[in-house]
């Protein structure tokens, strides 16, 4: 029923994928990570660490991050859903700010995926989201559109929106 889902849809949703525990262990190792400056971030304000809004390959700087993206079941699971092997290439982390910044844009992650693992448009990439923030409609939730891998890579290009 998952593979269905997920073929038909181009996501699926798998809630407590992370036990309790696990989510604390998550926020705790990426407020130290934030402060690392060997981790590459992305933040809206470059001079403004307050509008922190990702990290960059934390599974080279955190074990715990290493063995959550690399998980032998989490990696058979997605292999499952694609069809094929799957391997976890890219570790990046968002934590957005509630009322800092602006609203992130329709976009497709495909096309950022591709070109940070210089994958073909061919070859199945699969990204995994998890909220480790209760979120809903009311505090800006991420929205995926059904059916939209379906489409293809749209047209796309350089937004006003910083990072798009």
């Amino acid at each position: 029923m998952i593979k269905e889902s997920f073929n038909r849809d181009g996501y699926v949703v798998i809630p407590g994928l992370l036990n309790a525990a696990q989510v604390l262990q998550s926020l705790e190792h990426w407020d130290r990570l934030a402060a690392d400056p060997k981790v590459s971030k992305f933040l809206d304000d470059e001079n403004d660490l307050s509008t922190l809004k990702a990290l960059h390959d934390i599974d080279k700087h955190e074990p715990f991050f290493h063995d959550l993206f690399h998980d032998p079941k989490l990696i058979e699971q997605f292999s499952d859903l694609a069809g094929t092997a799957v391997a976890a290439i890219y570790g990046e982390t968002f934590r957005k700010a509630p009322r800092i910044g602006g609203e992130t844009p329709p976009h497709q992650d495909q096309v950022y995926h591709m070109r940070n693992i210089n994958a073909k448009a061919e070859d199945p990439v699969l990204a995994l989201w998890i909220a480790l923030d209760q979120v809903d409609e009311g505090n800006s939730c991420l929205r995926y559109v059904p059916g939209s891998h379906l489409q293809g890579i749209r047209p796309y290009s350089t937004t006003k929106v910083h990072g798009f």
